[in-house]
């Protein structure tokens, strides 16, 4: 049972991947609508509180009880952009012949220009249809960065130094040592190149030690010099 457990929990763990170098995104500038062939517009009855829903082709009309609707464009944002939608529509109604308009309409922001009617509320939903003018240029399709490894020459030299302008030679003494290949057991070991030997100087090689002795260390006088004799102890002033 422990040995299932150990092998499932194995499975779903999660591989351990190397890093994946990921092209950086492209989008469109935030000022640039797209132009389609259809307009999906709502209309509200405020008396029976009905809802009904026309699909208009641009530069084209349609009509909703004494409502007239024509659409002149309908456009809306890449797809790379916040979705948005915006028509240029002219709107009549023949029970009331002064009541117009004539502008823009877009579906985020419905507040900015409406259709001031006691009756009906017109407002747009999206836009459909295949693309027309104004169109868009297809965005570039930009390469994924390329990453360059490099071996360090030695323990000094490693990759992202400040001084790291490009690969140079190893210095002598770097890199990793040679190993010798194992010599046979009968074979006798090789002479090693003979180095020119350097004098002994006065301070290099072991130190000499000499036995201890039991003897009192008798302090001689130096060359030339008389030690002079005993004077007899008075503690006279």
């Amino acid at each position: 049972m422990k040995r299932s457990l150990l092998l499932l929990l194995a499975l779903a763990a999660p591989v351990a991947r190397g890093a994946e170098m990921v092209a950086p995104p492209v989008m469109y500038a935030p000022n640039l609508w797209q132009g389609r062939q259809q307009a999906v517009v709502r209309v509200l009855d405020r008396i029976d509180s009905h809802v009904s829903t026309l699909t208009i082709p641009a530069d084209g009309a349609g009509d909703y009880k004494t409502l007239h609707i024509a659409v002149h464009r309908c456009v809306d944002r890449p797809p790379t952009l916040a979705s948005d939608a915006a028509m240029q529509v002219s709107i009549t109604d023949n029970g009331n012949p002064d009541l117009k308009f004539d502008g823009w309409v877009m579906a985020r922001e419905p507040s900015l220009a409406t259709f001031r009617s006691a009756l009906y509320n017109v407002s747009i939903v999206s836009c459909g249809g295949d693309a027309v003018a104004p169109n868009l240029a297809p965005l570039p399709q930009p390469a994924a960065p390329v990453v360059v490894s490099s071996t360090p020459s030695g323990a000094q030299d490693q990759p992202g130094d400040a001084n790291d302008n490009g690969p140079s030679a190893p210095a002598p003494g770097s890199g990793p040592m040679q190993l010798a290949p194992p010599a046979d057991e009968g074979a006798a070991p090789a002479a090693r190149p003979a180095s020119p030997a350097a004098p002994p100087s006065e301070e290099s090689g072991p130190m000499q030690l000499t036995p201890p002795s039991d003897e009192p260390p008798v302090v001689q006088a130096p060359q030339g010099e008389h030690l002079p004799p005993p004077q007899p102890y008075s503690n006279r002033p």
